[in-house]
Order: structure tokens, then sequence, then C-alpha cells
């Protein structure tokens, strides 16, 4: 029988969870992107914003811009190859 690899599930990084983050909305009217990393989990990922797709296609890269609609809180999510 042959062994599977496990990995460990995809953890975001930065930002932390709980984490409020300032991307200027109140001084320029429009806010910054946020840069998105993650630890953990199997390409390719899927990022999401409040439940949306940040992007059309998966990625295999481990970080990526966000660039929020608004003020307020956000949930921030990632999914892996395994789901």
């Amino acid at each position: 029988p042959r062994l599977k690899a496990t990995t460990a599930p995809p953890r975001i990084v930065f930002p932390p969870e709980g984490a409020r983050v300032d991307l200027g909305l109140r001084l320029a009217g429009q806010s910054q992107p946020l840069t998105l990393k993650l630890q953990g989990g199997r390409a390719p990922f899927r990022w999401l914003a409040n439940g949306e797709p940040l992007s059309g296609e998966p990625t295999r890269r481990r970080d990526s811009q966000w660039q929020p609609d608004g003020g307020g809180f956000s949930r921030l999510t990632v999914i892996d190859a395994d789901g």
C-alpha cells in the first residue's frame, strides 16, 4: 500500500485572524490594496473575500492582493486543492 503524503491545511498568516488593518480609507478616500499571505495547503489556491472569489482562476502563489470596496470588517478565506 502507498502512503499518501499529508499537507497541513492552508492557514492565512496575514492578516492574522481578528486583525484591524488601516488601509488609508479615512485619509485619502480610497483604500490601499491589502497583501494576503498563507502557509500550508496544496496548490492551487482560491482566495475569497466575503464569499466572493478575488480572481477568476485559482493560483499557485501563496500570496495575493485584495482591494477592499470600502471600510468595515471583511471575512477572508482560502481554499486549497484538497478543499
